[in-house]
């Protein structure tokens, strides 16, 4: 909606599959910039997706830290210095969050809602414990 020539790609399958939490406390206070600027591939083959959207996604970094309207326009001027741990209780008190948990109302009972909840807003804090 802003204009962008590029978008970012995922975040690779190593970082979203990994729950340890000595990775995820690590990762927690990375800013949104650090966080898409992380190489998280331990493969390092050419042909491996995620480390072609670990690629991808400093291009699209570069792209938007030389294209400055864009950058404004799209909000990433904002988000880039904002905390993953900051975006994701952000994303707890949006209405994409609430959108989200109704559309799951449709799929799952109120007791999986309610421990899903309970678990999204118990996220930090988790992998913050020592």
């Amino acid at each position: 909606m802003a204009g962008s020539k590029k978008i970012f790609n995922y975040l690779p399958q190593e970082f979203i599959s990994n729950i340890t939490k000595e990775i995820n406390r690590g990762v927690l206070d990375l800013t949104f910039k650090q966080l898409y600027s992380k190489n998280f591939c331990k493969d390092k083959i050419n042909g491996n997706s995620s480390l072609q959207n670990y690629k991808d996604n400093q291009s699209v970094i570069k792209y938007l830290e030389e294209e400055k309207e864009i950058s404004k326009k799209s909000k990433y001027d904002i988000f880039k210095d904002m905390k993953y741990n900051e975006i994701f209780e952000e994303y707890l008190r949006s209405e994409e969050f609430e959108i989200d948990i109704n559309i799951l109302k449709n799929k799952y009972s109120d007791k999986y809602i309610k421990n899903y909840i309970r678990l999204a807003f118990d996220f930090n804090n988790f992998y913050y414990e020592v």
